[in-house]
């Protein structure tokens, strides 16, 4: 009877091994379906006049020549709306615009700006280089309906040079430059809540 039990019970594990071994298998597949296409060297050439085109709709252009840090990032939907928010350092004051964009409004564009302290900058930046946004692909997209479109443009003076780089991002899965847009916008909801609070 004893012997009839253990081999049940070895029996029983062996079967839920090879469930557990199929549904890790299924899983991995479906996170693999669910991967960003990585855009090749001419859809890049594409992806940055899109982003182009964006920049001008929020008005935001900036000047490649611009001796300080910033970072722009917009966020544009299929419906034409979107909102684009630009931190900028000159000397030792830091500063925050947020642009939001609604087509079917009396007024289009609406404009927030504010002063924002070194620590909310350092914040920024340490997101920015947390989520390894000077590394990362630099644009992919995953195709939907109804979909969005993410630009981060990055410019930083360190050690006596200049990086610069723009990421694009088409409603991304399981990503993180995805994942470190979103954290911007959030983070900029926060400060503009906070700084509105105090009538800045």
């Amino acid at each position: 009877m004893k012997t009839i039990l253990i081999v049940i019970i070895l029996l029983s594990l062996v079967a839920c091994r090879e469930a557990n071994n199929k549904d890790s298998q299924l899983n991995s597949s479906k996170r693999k379906t669910l991967q960003d296409k990585i855009l090749d060297s001419n859809s890049i050439g594409t992806a940055l006049i899109h982003h182009a085109k964006l920049v001008k709709e929020f008005n935001d252009t900036i000047s490649t020549e611009i001796d300080s840090n910033y970072y722009h990032l917009i966020l544009y939907n299929v419906f034409h709306e979107g909102t684009a928010v630009k931190f900028i350092k000159k000397g030792s004051t830091h500063f925050m615009t947020v642009k939001t964009l609604h087509p079917d409004s009396t007024l289009k564009l609406k404009t927030y700006s504010t002063e924002i302290s070194k620590d909310e900058w350092d914040m920024l930046e340490t997101m920015i280089d947390n989520f390894d946004f000077w590394t990362e692909d630099q644009f992919t997209y995953n195709q939907v309906l109804d979909g969005y479109y993410f630009y981060l443009e990055g410019n930083r003076f360190s050690n006596n040079a200049k990086l610069h780089r723009v990421v694009g991002r088409g409603s991304p899965h399981y990503d993180k430059i995805g994942a470190l847009c979103n954290y911007i916008l959030e983070y900029q909801e926060s400060l503009m809540f906070q700084y509105k609070q105090t009538n800045r």
